[in-house]
């Protein structure tokens, strides 16, 4: 009687076990589907304007650099 009990008990905390696997499923197929076009090609343009922000930053900074260096040469051998 008791491991019928037990068996029962088992039984039932598997099917909750396995309905709350199919709901996971359901809801991650779900929110694949949300992922459209739209919300990459969103995602994709931040990234290349973060990036194309760094790049203008780094290049500027170089330039910047090169151009005291030409300052710092340019001074030496002329003396100024």
């Amino acid at each position: 009687m008791l491991l019928s009990f037990q068996a029962a008990a088992a039984n039932r905390r598997l099917k909750e076990a396995l309905a709350k696997q199919k709901l996971i499923q359901a809801e991650r197929a779900n929110r694949l589907e949300t992922y459209n076009s739209s919300t990459i090609g969103n995602r994709v343009r931040v990234r290349i304007s973060v990036e194309a922000f760094w790049s203008l930053k780094i290049f500027k900074l170089l330039e910047i650099n090169v151009c005291i260096s030409n300052t710092l040469v340019f001074s030496v051998v002329f003396r100024i």
